[in-house]
């Protein structure tokens, strides 16, 4: 399985997307490089359980997050 994020976000800028669970411990991360203000990211989430998750996408001035639950 795999989620699309669309990013609303700052052009040519590296980026890092960071996949925690919902106690704060990092299960992923992947960096990207955002040539447009508005991208779409393919995120693969096949090795998560079921659970609660945090993706945050960080950037050299902002912090984005959303919460992500998956439930099979």
């Amino acid at each position: 399985m795999v989620i699309i994020l669309v990013v609303n976000h700052v052009k040519d800028s590296e980026d890092v997307i960071l996949v925690s669970n919902f106690l704060r411990s990092a299960v992923g991360m992947q960096n990207i490089e955002l040539f447009s203000s508005i991208a779409s990211i393919d995120l693969p989430v096949t090795d998560l359980p079921n659970g609660m998750y945090i993706i945050a996408i960080k950037s050299s001035s902002l912090v984005t997050t959303k919460q992500l639950i998956i439930s099979r």
